[in-house]
């Protein structure tokens, strides 16, 4: 979120420096509304604390895939060795 802010207002830089008042205003709002949302998640992302870990045993924890063979006699590889 902060990077998007720097990009506008960036771009507002280069937009006044080239004389464009219009797209220079309006990107230096749009990287003032990305800053003050980046400070917003900052501050309720420390006040929540850390997020718990996975609980153990639950549909999110990883589990192991069984793996599936293909030695079956109808792949293509099969046919063009028995041929």
């Amino acid at each position: 979120m902060l990077h998007y802010a720097v990009v506008f207002f960036v771009v507002a830089l280069i937009a006044a420096v080239l004389g464009f008042r219009g797209i220079a205003g309006l990107s230096a709002e749009i990287g003032w509304v990305f800053a003050v949302l980046a400070v917003i998640f900052l501050v309720v992302a420390l006040l929540a604390g850390p997020s718990p870990g996975p609980v153990v045993g639950s549909a999110n924890a990883q589990t192991k895939v069984a793996s599936v063979s293909c030695d079956s006699p109808s792949t293509p590889m099969s046919l063009a060795a028995s041929a």
